[in-house]
C-alpha cells in the first residue's frame, strides 16, 4: 500500500503537475513582488519576482532522529518583503511600536550551506543575502506547498504573520525538458495500474 501511495504522490507532483509546469516553456514570467500583492501571478508556475528585500527567515535542517524523512536536505525558508513593508517593520522594530509584519511571499532554497557556515555574503550573515534583489523560481502548490509546521515557525514570534495565500517559490528550480515529466507519467501509471491489480482478489469459480 505505502508504494502505491508513494507512486500515486509522485504520479500528480512529478508527472501531471511536472507537465503543466513544462508545457509553460523555459521563461519565467516576470512581476514585482507588489503586484504579486495586489493581483496574484494567475496560472504562473516559472516566475521571476523583483522589487523585494528579505525578510525573516528560517534555516532547517534535517533531524535524524526524528521518524520523518521527508526533509533530507539543509535548505532555508525566507519572506520576500515589498520595500514598503519592510520599511515599515524596520520602522516600527526602531520605534519599539508592536507591529505585525504580512507575509504574502516565501521561498525555499536548498542550496546552502550546512549550518550556513559558508563565507559571509556582503550584507548578510552566511546564510542569506541581505537588502534587493531578484529570484526565480518555480510555484509550488498542493502537496509541495509550504508545510503547517513551517508557517508557525514564521508566526510563533507574533512579529510576522504568514498569509493564507501565500505564494510559495522553491528558488532555483526551472521546469524540467517536457519528455521527463512525460516519462515519470507513463511510468508511474503503469507502476500504479501494476499495484492495484495486486489488491484486486482472483480466484476460480466452482464448478
Amino acid at each position: 500500500m505505502f508504494i502505491l501511495l508513494a507512486a500515486l504522490y509522485g504520479l500528480w507532483t512529478y508527472g501531471i503537475d511536472g507537465i503543466r509546469i513544462s508545457l509553460q516553456g523555459q521563461t519565467p514570467r516576470s512581476y514585482t513582488a507588489q503586484q504579486v500583492i495586489d493581483s496574484g501571478v494567475g496560472g504562473a508556475r516559472y516566475v521571476r519576482i523583483t522589487g523585494f528585500t528579505d525578510g525573516t527567515y528560517v534555516y532547517q535542517t534535517p533531524d535524524k532522529d526524528s521518524d520523518d524523512k521527508t526533509s533530507t536536505v539543509n535548505r532555508i525558508e525566507y519572506a520576500l518583503l515589498p520595500e514598503q513593508e519592510f520599511s515599515a517593520s524596520v520602522k516600527a522594530v526602531m520605534s519599539g511600536e508592536p507591529h505585525v509584519t504580512p507575509i504574502h511571499i516565501m521561498a525555499s532554497d536548498s542550496r546552502v550551506s550546512s549550518g550556513c557556515q559558508a563565507e559571509e555574503k556582503e550584507g548578510g550573515d552566511g546564510c542569506l543575502t541581505l537588502g534587493e534583489r531578484t529570484i526565480e523560481g518555480i510555484v509550488r502548490t498542493g502537496p509541495e506547498a509550504m508545510t503547517s509546521a513551517t508557517r508557525d515557525l514564521f508566526n510563533e514570534g507574533g512579529e510576522y504573520r504568514v498569509s493564507d495565500d501565500v505564494l510559495y517559490i522553491t528558488e532555483g528550480d526551472r521546469p524540467a525538458a517536457l519528455w521527463v515529466p512525460i516519462l515519470v507519467t507513463v511510468a508511474l501509471t503503469l507502476l500504479s495500474l501494476l499495484m492495484l491489480l495486486t489488491f484486486v482478489p482472483t480466484g476460480r469459480r466452482a464448478t
